[in-house]
């Protein structure tokens, strides 16, 4: 709900209008952000709806693998511990690793012990994840990338 009030906020003129007047902020900035938004858009809403509908899309059918994954890994794990990757992919965005290697298995191991679970099914249920969802596409897409002819 935050964030499609954020949207609505963002390309409503009277809120940014508004927005921009508690700010200070000279009317050429306004006008520009305007402008852009519009430009990007179309004028039509709707593209932010329809792109944040695929973005639940995808986090949707992330879940389902990671539940697969876990259940996979051993059908005793708990199934709440599937709720808990939002986190992982949250703390894994940490920019103090390259690609959230380390952090992300680290998040897992801890919310794994958090939830009386083996801290070795979170370090595997990470890296099978991060395998099927990030490593094995882009394997995939590269090797379309070399067969593009010019």
């Amino acid at each position: 709900m935050i964030f499609i009030a954020g949207i609505f906020v963002i390309t409503n003129e009277k809120i940014v209008n508004l927005i921009f007047g508690i700010f200070s902020k000279r009317s050429e900035f306004k006008e520009n952000y305007i402008k852009t938004i519009k430009q990007i858009t179309g004028n039509k809403k709707s593209y932010f709806f329809s792109v944040s509908a695929l973005t639940l899309g995808y986090y949707l059918l992330n879940l389902l693998v990671y539940w697969i994954v876990i259940k996979s890994l051993n059908p005793a794990l708990n199934s709440l511990l599937t709720f808990s990757l939002p986190i992982v992919v949250v703390l894994g965005n940490f920019p103090i690793s390259i690609s959230g290697f380390g952090v992300r298995e680290f998040v897992s191991v801890t919310i794994f012990k958090l939830l009386n679970e083996s801290s070795a099914y979170g370090f595997s249920c990470s890296i099978v994840l991060y395998f099927l969802t990030t490593l094995l596409p882009a394997i995939f897409g590269f090797i379309l990338t070399l067969r593009k002819k010019p």
